[in-house]
């Protein structure tokens, strides 16, 4: 069914790229919307197979690092951690999936929420201790919170809160990737056809995961470039990791929110990004780390936390292709 959104949106894209993009998309729009009406079903038939996935707060740990968007098979053949690995089925196929369905209606008294991820300010102010948000670290460069904001963060969280769980929530390896093969990506095709206009601020506003996704569907790069370049933000996070990991007390988890489809096939049509419930986006990586003594935690009522501005958020949102 074709809805007047769909005729608008052909319409924009026809003014503003012209008809052989417009015609590029027309196939993957409609998977889209196909994959979008068969959702429920697709959902239920891999829960049947699989289960409904892994409560992590029921979990036992004392720090919780999640990768945004790691895939299990590529954290196992491509990371050097050394602990227990195995392979868990996440709640959610995108963060704020995962959020709700651990986190929102719950008393996570004793757990401090460190966290780059936009969708975080969603969170009420009686579900965790508190939350660190590393929003204020935003690297308009890079159109993400860079890994090493995200370890210094933990590691003062940490001391500022030595009697508490910690979640640290990462944004690598998510879109936008980061290192060399991103940036030799985006050539002045990417940067001509994707760049969004300046903001009153005077700073540009792009989104990296539609800059790179939509290239790939238009043939602009390889599913081998395109996975070198998810394999390269990977490495680059990886001993960020490592230094905070260095610095934890207690019993260490790494794990993901969620995984990505980095060119797989369903129903004929090329994946990319975390929309459906295929193995590739809901199995994630848990390694449960060594350690030599566990933390003392305690649970005391919520000392509350600073809510950012709805536009600063949704526009955090937005270069990171949520929106």
């Amino acid at each position: 069914m074709i809805r007047l959104s769909d005729i608008r949106k052909a319409f924009d894209i026809l003014r503003s790229d012209g008809v052989v993009p417009l015609l590029r998309k027309i196939p993957h729009h409609f998977h889209w919307r196909t994959v979008k009406t068969l959702e429920p079903a697709i959902k239920w038939n891999f829960e049947r197979k699989y289960g409904p996935g892994l409560d992590v707060m029921d979990a036992e740990w004392d720090n919780l690092i999640l990768l945004d968007a790691c895939r299990y098979d590529y954290f196992k053949q491509y990371t050097s951690f050394e602990g227990n690995l195995s392979r868990v089925v996440s709640k959610g196929r995108g963060s704020w999936e995962f959020i709700r369905e651990n986190y929102v209606g719950k008393e996570l008294h004793d757990t401090v929420y460190v966290t780059a991820n936009p969708h975080a300010q969603r969170i009420g102010q009686d579900v965790f201790y508190t939350v660190e948000t590393v929003l204020d670290k935003w690297d308009s460069e890079l159109g993400t919170v860079p890994p090493a904001a995200m370890t210094e963060a933990a590691i003062e969280a940490q001391e500022k809160y030595p009697d508490k769980r910690l979640i640290v929530h990462y944004m690598q390896p998510h879109t936008p990737h980061l290192g060399e093969i991103a940036q030799n990506l985006e050539t002045n095709y990417v940067q001509n056809q994707y760049a969004q206009p300046s903001d009153s601020s005077g700073s540009e506003k792009q989104t990296e995961e539609k800059k790179i996704f939509e290239v790939y569907k238009d043939g602009q790069i390889t599913t081998a470039e395109l996975r070198e370049s998810y394999l390269e933000t990977l490495s680059i996070v990886e001993p960020h990791v490592k230094e905070l990991v260095e610095e934890l007390r207690g019993k260490t988890v790494i794990s993901s929110d969620h995984g990505e489809n980095l060119g797989e096939t369903q129903f004929g049509m090329r994946l990319t990004g975390h929309g459906p419930n295929s193995k590739e986006v809901r199995f994630v990586p848990w390694m449960e780390l060594p350690y030599e003594e566990r933390k003392t935690v305690t649970e005391e009522s919520p000392i509350g936390f600073q809510y950012l501005e709805d536009e600063y958020v949704e526009d955090r949102l937005a270069d990171l292709g949520y929106m």
